[in-house]
């Protein structure tokens, strides 16, 4: 009885070692994901985008769209 113990506990120690060692190792050495952020301004009705680069955050505005509509034009007269 002693010994078939033994090997029921070897037996499960090697299937739950089976299982968690494959999933620790991709979650400490996987690639991290490097999907930009993105942000819509409703106010200006631009997007603010920001990536990660090797060197930190790297943020950029997308340029402004060339059919601008009567109420941006008059909005921008008024700011100048």
């Amino acid at each position: 009885m002693v010994k078939i113990s033994r090997y029921i506990l070897v037996v499960i120690a090697v299937v739950g070692f089976a299982i968690t060692l494959p999933k620790l190792y991709w979650m400490a050495f996987s690639t991290p994901n490097r999907a930009p952020f993105i942000m819509y301004s409703c106010i200006e009705n631009d997007f603010m985008i920001q990536r990660s680069v090797e060197d930190g955050l790297l943020r950029e505005d997308t340029p402004l769209s060339v059919c601008a509509t009567a109420i941006d034009v008059e909005y921008h007269a008024r700011l100048d």
